[in-house]
C-alpha cells in the first residue's frame, strides 16, 4: 500500500504531466549542471501553476514534518567498479527528501522505490562512452540471452533517458513469436561517459519497496503476469547474509536469482539489510525477460572516485602502491594495487596484486590468454584474473550469474587484471576475454576452484 506522502507525488506528477508545453519544460543541457534539482514543473499558464503548488503544499508540509537526512552523493570513478566497499551502518529509519520531477523521468521514477533520488544514487555502471554504448553493454550482462537492444535516447532535467527493448517491441519483423519487453535506463553524465543509475521494465512497479528501519520492504507489482524473481544483493553482487533463499529460488538452476524471493505477482519483500544494497528484479520465464534496478544506501567513498581516506581500504594500500579498482568480498574489503619493483642491476618491473593477499603478486603477463587464482580475503574470497594486453573485459559465467568484468592496469603500464569477489565457496565457470569493442578473443575458457589460498597477515 503506498503511503500518502507517496500518493501526493504522484498526484503532483500527473498534474504537471497534464500542463502545456510539456516538452518545452526545464530541462538542462550536458554543459549544465548535472547535479540541479528541478524547482518548478516548467513553463505553464499561471492558473495551472497556482493548481500545482496547491497539490504540493501537504506535500511540502508532510517532507518538513518528517524530515530525514539526504544521501551522501558518492560516485565510483571511471577506474573504479560499481562494487565499491559497503559503510556498515544501520538503514536510515525516515527517507531523504528528494526533488520531484515531471515529464519522462518523472514517471520512470515513479516506479522505483520509495526515496529514490537519481541525482545522489550510487550508479550500477559507470563507463567512457555514448549512452548507447554504455546501455548496451549494461543490458549484456543483465538480459544475455533475449538479445536487448536500444530503442531511442532522449535528454531530461540533465539525465539521458534510454528506452531499451527486445522481441517485436524492438524489431516489428522478428522472428521469435514474443512481443518481449520494455523498458527505461537512467543515465548521469559525467565526464567523457555516463553512470547508469536506474533500470525500469514497463509495467513492473517497485514504487511500495523503501529501505528504513534496516530493512527492505515492500510488494512488487506487475502487470504482465510473469514470475518475479528479486534479490537484494551486497555491492559485490552476492546475496545479502540474510538473504532469505541464500541458494537462490531454484538451486538447482544454472544462474543464482531469486535469493529475497520469487512468485507470480504482486510479490512482497521483507529482507534486513545494512546499506548499502543492490536491488534487482528480474521477470522470468525460461530466462530473465526483463531488467529493474536500483542501489539504495549510502557509500563510503568521496565524490572523486578516490579512496576515502582512513577507510578500511587505504589501510590495505602500502607504500609505492597505487589504487586500481576496489570493492568488498563478504564483508571484507579488497583492493587490486599497481606497483613497481625495483632490484640492483635488474630492469623495474611493473606489478600487480590484490590486497590483503600478500606475496602473490605478478609481474609478468601470463603465458596463456587468461590465467586465475582464487585468494581468501577476510570472510570472503576473489578471483584474481591475469591476461594478456588487449583484453579489456572479461566475462564470467558461473554461478553468480552472468558478471563482465574490467581489466586494469594496461593503461598505466601495469599487468592486465581483473577481480571477481565472491563468498569463498567453491566456484565453477566460464570465462570469455573481450576486446575493447566486446568482440569475443576466444572460446569461453573453463575455470574451477574448490579451494582458495590463504596466505598469512604481512606474507
Amino acid at each position: 500500500m503506498k503511503t500518502l506522502e507517496r500518493r501526493l507525488i504522484d498526484t503532483l506528477r500527473h498534474e504537471a504531466e497534464g500542463l502545456p508545453y510539456e516538452e518545452a519544460a526545464h530541462t538542462l543541457s550536458l554543459g549544465e549542471s548535472t547535479r540541479r534539482r528541478l524547482l518548478r514543473p516548467g513553463l505553464a499558464a499561471p492558473a495551472a501553476v497556482v493548481a500545482v503548488l496547491l497539490l504540493a503544499a501537504p506535500l511540502i508540509w508532510l517532507s518538513l514534518e518528517r524530515g530525514g537526512g539526504e544521501l551522501t552523493n558518492a560516485n565510483p570513478s571511471i577506474s573504479q567498479p560499481t562494487t565499491a566497499e559497503t559503510s556498515q551502518t544501520a538503514a536510515t529509519t525516515t527517507p531523504a527528501i528528494v526533488p520531484v520531477f515531471t515529464g519522462l523521468l518523472g514517471s520512470v521514477i515513479a516506479q522505483l522505490p520509495e526515496g529514490f533520488d537519481p541525482e545522489e544514487a550510487v550508479p550500477l555502471l559507470t563507463q567512457e562512452g555514448t549512452p548507447e554504448e554504455i546501455a548496451t553493454e549494461y543490458l549484456e550482462t543483465r538480459l544475455p540471452i533475449v538479445e536487448a537492444g536500444v530503442v531511442r535516447v532522449e535528454e531530461h532535467d540533465g539525465f539521458t533517458m534510454v528506452q531499451w527493448a527486445w522481441g517485436r517491441l524492438l524489431d516489428p519483423n522478428y522472428q521469435g513469436g514474443d512481443d518481449g519487453f520494455q523498458g527505461w535506463l537512467v543515465l548521469r553524465p559525467i565526464p567523457r561517459g555516463f553512470e547508469v543509475v536506474a533500470a525500469t521494465t514497463d509495467g513492473v512497479d517497485l514504487s511500495d519497496l523503501s529501505l528504513r528501519e534496516g530493512a527492505v520492504r515492500g510488494v512488487i507489482e506487475s502487470n504482465s503476469g510473469q514470475f518475479i524473481g528479486a534479490d537484494v544483493l551486497n555491492l559485490d553482487s552476492l546475496p545479502v547474509d540474510t538473504a532469505p533463499h541464500p541458494d537462490g529460488n531454484f538451486p538447482d538452476a544454472a544462474t543464482l536469482w531469486g535469493t529475497a524471493g520469487a512468485s507470480e505477482p504482486p510479490l512482497t519483500l521483507d529482507v534486513p539489510i545494512s546499506e548499502p544494497v543492490i536491488i534487482r528484479v528480474n521477470q522470468v520465464g525460461g530466462t530473465f525477460l526483463s531488467i529493474s534496478e536500483v542501489i539504495l544506501g549510502q557509500v563510503n567513498n568521496d565524490s572523486d572516485g578516490a579512496v576515502v581516506e582512513d577507510g578500511p581500504v587505504e589501510e590495505l594500500v602500502k607504500e609505492g602502491e597505487e589504487p586500481l579498482a576496489w570493492g568488498t568480498a563478504g564483508e571484507s574489503p579488497w583492493v587490486l594495487v599497481g606497483w613497481h619493483l625495483n632490484e640492483p642491476d635488474k630492469p623495474t618491473l611493473a606489478c600487480t596484486g590484490v590486497r590483503p593477499v600478500t606475496d602473490e603478486d605478478w609481474c609478468t603477463t601470463p603465458g596463456e590468454l587468461v590465467y586465475s587464482q582464487a585468494f581468501v580475503v577476510g570472510d570472503g574470497g576473489v578471483i584474481v584474473l591475469r591476461t594478456q594486453p588487449g583484453v579489456s573485459q572479461i566475462q564470467v559465467e558461473s554461478e553468480l550469474g552472468l558478471n563482465v568484468l574490467e581489466v586494469y592496469g594496461e593503461a598505466d603500464g601495469y599487468p592486465p587484471t581483473a577481480v571477481l569477489a565472491t563468498a569463498g565457496t567453491p566456484i565453477a565457470g566460464w570465462l570469455t576475454p573481450l576486446g575493447e569493442d566486446r568482440e569475443k578473443l576466444s572460446e569461453p575458457i573453463p575455470f574451477s576452484f574448490t579451494e582458495y589460498i590463504k596466505t598469512p597477515p604481512g606474507g
